[in-house]
C-alpha cells in the first residue's frame, strides 16, 4: 500500500474516532440535561420537573418554593416505598382537598396529586407513630318514612306515616346490613364496592342526606374526659362497637345508630337533626404506636443518593 493511501486510511480512521467520541459526548451532554434531579438512580425529566413547577404557579406558588417541594417529596416517595407504606387514589384526592380549593367531581393535575400524597404521606405517619384504628362504617338508615324534614325544607316522602311501609322499610335496611355484611365476611365484596353500591340505594339514604357509609382512620385519642375519649374522631357509640372487636380486625356485629330526637335541634345550623339506621363497622387495621418512626424515615432521608441538575 503506497504511503499516501496509508496516510488516507489513517486519517479517515482518526475522523471517524474523532466523530464518533463527539457523538458520544452530544448524546451524554444531552442525556444529562434532559434530567432535572435523580434519587438512588431513578431520573426524573425536566419535561415532567418543568410541568410540575408551571401547574405549581397556578396555585401562586413560586418557581423556587416548588422546586424544592417536588424534589422533597420524590424524596418522600422513596422513603415511602422502603418503609412499604402505600397511599391509594382515595387517600390522594382527599389531601389535595384538604389544600386545595378543589370540587369532588375533579380531575387533578399532577402537580394536585402530588401535593395530595404529601399531605394523605404525613397523616399516614402521624397514624404509624400514634396508633390507632383505621377501616369503614356502613350504614343502612330508615328514618325517612317517620322523621319529617326541618323547616319543612322537603315534601313528605310518599308513604311517610304508614306503619306498614316504615316496617318493609326497617326490614330491608337490615336484611341488605346482613347480606352485605355476610359477603364483606365471606370476601366476595370489598369495602370500596360497598360504598359504592350503598352510594346508589335509593332507599338507604336518611331524612336529609344521602347514606354516608365512609373511611375511617382514627389516631390514638388522648387521656379519657367525662366517660368520652378526648381527640377521637369518631362518636362514641362507633367507638363501643370497634372496641367489641378487642383489637383483632375484623367486623363488628350489626347495631342500631340512633341520635336523641329534641324540638331544639330543628333550629338554624341543624340539617340532620336524627339519624336512624343500622351499622356496621370493618376495622382493617389496628396500628399500634410506633415512636421509632420519625428516626427510620430520617436515616432513609439521609442515606438517599440525590442529584440535582436544576
Amino acid at each position: 500500500m503506497g504511503t499516501k493511501k496509508k496516510y488516507f486510511l489513517f486519517a479517515g480512521i482518526i475522523i471517524t474516532i474523532l466523530l464518533f467520541a463527539s457523538g458520544a459526548v452530544i448524546l451524554v451532554k444531552k442525556k444529562h440535561d434532559s434530567v432535572a434531579f435523580s434519587i438512588d438512580g431513578q431520573n426524573y425529566s425536566k419535561t415532567y420537573y418543568n410541568s410540575l413547577i408551571s401547574q405549581a404557579g397556578k396555585h401562586s406558588i413560586a418557581p423556587a418554593t416548588a422546586k424544592m417541594q417536588v424534589i422533597a417529596i420524590a424524596k418522600e416517595q422513596h422513603i415511602a416505598t422502603k418503609l412499604g407504606i402505600t397511599i391509594n387514589d382515595t387517600q390522594i384526592f382527599a389531601g389535595a382537598r384538604l389544600r386545595f380549593a378543589i370540587a369532588q367531581n375533579a380531575t387533578l393535575s399532577e402537580y394536585e396529586k402530588l401535593v395530595g400524597w404529601d399531605t394523605a404521606y404525613a397523616d399516614k405517619l402521624k397514624f404509624i407513630r400514634l396508633g390507632g384504628s383505621e377501616g369503614f362504617i356502613f350504614f343502612y338508615p330508615f328514618d325517612q318514612l317517620f322523621i319529617k324534614p326541618p323547616f319543612n325544607e322537603l315534601a313528605p316522602p310518599v308513604g311517610f306515616g304508614d306503619g306498614t311501609k316504615i316496617a318493609a322499610l326497617k326490614n330491608y335496611a337490615m336484611t341488605q346490613a346482613k347480606d352485605d355484611r355476610d359477603q364483606l365476611i365471606a370476601k366476595k365484596i370489598n369495602d370500596a364496592q360497598l360504598i359504592n353500591k350503598l352510594s346508589k340505594d335509593t332507599q338507604l339514604v336518611y331524612t336529609n342526606s344521602a347514606n354516608d357509609s365512609y373511611q375511617f382512620r382514627d389516631v390514638n385519642p388522648g387521656p379519657t374526659v367525662k366517660g368520652q375519649l378526648y381527640g377521637s374522631t369518631l362518636p362514641s357509640y362507633v367507638l363501643e362497637q370497634i372496641a367489641t372487636l378487642n383489637k383483632i380486625e375484623g367486623v363488628t356485629q350489626i347495631a342500631t345508630q340512633s341520635t336523641n330526637f329534641i324540638d331544639s335541634m330543628l333550629s338554624p345550623g341543624f340539617t340532620n337533626p336524627v339519624d336512624e339506621a343500622y351499622y356496621f363497622v370493618h376495622v382493617t387495621t389496628f396500628q399500634k404506636p410506633d415512636n421509632t418512626i420519625d428516626a427510620k424515615t430520617k436515616s432513609l432521608l439521609n442515606n438517599l443518593k440525590v442529584s440535582i441538575n436544576v
